[in-house]
């Protein structure tokens, strides 16, 4: 009998407590309150959680607004577009919940890399309040422009979102949008080590395809060698997203109407200046080098910023040497790590030879406080360098095609807020009749 009274007396006390929880939890959705002495004692976690969940189920949650710059491209302008991201992610971090309203209006160029970074965070802050039971509500308006409509449904945040083509008039999205881009898409972290791999063959195939659609193809042999270089550029972001779960990204997407291949490869993370800097990991004649260059440029910087340059200040000059041929964390004077640091000038010195004309690309590498704008305005030099007289590969960003001579502010920007992680994006545009007419000129040089 004992046994069974004290069964049913913590049945019943059991329910009276489930009953009290129950009624405080509607007094707090009701915008009622309780002190933090009862909230603990009834397992209660906060009065903003249980409020926000029923505004949320009755859709009276308060709408935020996220306006799509005109030009929201970190290769057109990586100031603006780097602060919309800080702004951005500031507003995310006050952990309110809110309904979003994604205003595309008045954008009339969208790059790869800004659009798919936008996305994951738009997705992130879904996925953060959907823990939380609070569903997050999304409408907005596509852009006056069909081929930044016909992108977000192919790629973009449509796409991400599953929203169907038929939400849209034909004056707003073609019909034929899904045909006209070709894409690749693939993630991978320091976990899943094998992906890095898959994804250079991957990103390389890609380019291929694009080339196909022109009548053109990659030998073998030249396929081998960018699979490669793109390997060295994919592990670099694996090592420089920090911890194992940290993501990198390499993104592809052709617009076959426009013949642009564009591509980007992105991680979160240390940011390029951290990692050469770093003496652990950095060769000491590499830092060296780059040092050298440093204080031939910190004049030029003082008076272009009026004020005695702190580090970050440098960082400009960081990333320049990043692109330069040898100029890798990982390099070693002798054995496999040799030939580390030649994986973006290969990227560049290919694009440079399939792309169309003198304004065919237009690349960027950002990181940390500082954007470098590659257009081929400045041309890629070779040199011999060192004792051994090795042939090197540079790209100056001045008349002088001298590292050592400021660079041109235009092309190497510094950003005031800092992107933490790299991005390595391009876009450049392939014509099969600029392709036939530069193969037969360099047939009749006889190469």
């Amino acid at each position: 009998m004992k046994n069974k009274r004290e069964i049913l007396l913590r049945l019943a006390a059991k329910h009276f407590f489930r009953k009290v929880r129950s009624r405080l939890k509607r007094r707090l959705s009701n915008g009622g309150k309780i002190s933090k002495t009862k909230r603990r004692k009834y397992h209660i976690s906060s009065k903003i959680r249980y409020a926000d969940i029923k505004a949320s189920k009755q859709g009276r949650l308060e709408r935020f607004g996220i306006k799509i710059p005109k030009s929201f491209c970190f290769i057109k302008d990586p100031i603006g577009t780097n602060k919309f991201f800080e702004r951005l992610r500031k507003e995310f971090q006050k952990r309110k919940p809110r309904d979003i309203f994604i205003d595309h209006d008045s954008t009339e160029e969208i790059g790869l890399a800004a659009s798919f970074l936008f996305d994951q965070i738009v997705k992130e802050e879904i996925e953060y309040w959907k823990t939380h039971k609070i569903r997050i509500r999304l409408a907005g308006v596509v852009s006056k422009s069909k081929q930044v409509n016909n992108f977000l449904l192919s790629f973009g945040i449509l796409n991400e979102l599953g929203i169907s083509h038929k939400n849209f008039g034909h004056e707003q999205v073609d019909a034929d949008y899904a045909e006209k881009y070709y894409t690749f898409n693939m993630k991978g972290s320091k976990i899943k080590r094998e992906l890095s791999a898959l994804a250079s063959v991957g990103i390389v195939n890609y380019f291929n395809t694009c080339l196909e659609y022109n009548g053109f193809k990659i030998t073998d042999t030249a396929r081998l060698s960018l699979v490669e270089r793109m390997g060295e550029i994919i592990c670099n972001a694996e090592e420089h997203c920090g911890n194992d779960k940290g993501e990198w990204f390499t993104l592809g997407c052709y617009n076959k109407e426009m013949h642009n291949c564009s591509f980007a490869i992105i991680n979160y993370g240390k940011t390029i200046y951290e990692n050469l800097s770093d003496e652990e990991s950095t060769a000491s004649h590499v830092i060296e080098d780059i040092q050298k260059i440093i204080d031939s440029h910190r004049p030029f910087w003082q008076k272009l910023h009026g004020l005695i340059l702190s580090k970050e200040h440098e960082e400009p000059t960081w990333n320049i040497m990043a692109l330069q041929d040898g100029i890798s964390s990982k390099r070693t004077e002798t054995g496999r790590g040799f030939s580390r640091g030649q994986g973006i000038m290969d990227v560049l010195t290919f694009i440079e030879a399939i792309k169309a004309g003198n304004k065919g690309a237009e690349i960027s590498l950002l990181s940390g406080h500082s954007a470098v704008k590659i257009d081929y305005s400045y041309p890629i030099i070779r040199k011999e360098v060192g004792p051994t007289k090795e042939t090197r590969r540079f790209i100056t960003f001045n008349k002088e095609n001298d590292l050592k001579m400021p660079p041109d502010s235009n092309k190497v920007i510094f950003l005031d807020k800092k992107f933490q992680g790299a991005i390595f994006t391009g876009s450049f545009i392939l014509d099969k009749k600029y392709l036939e007419e530069r193969l037969k000129q360099k047939d009749g040089k006889g190469n």
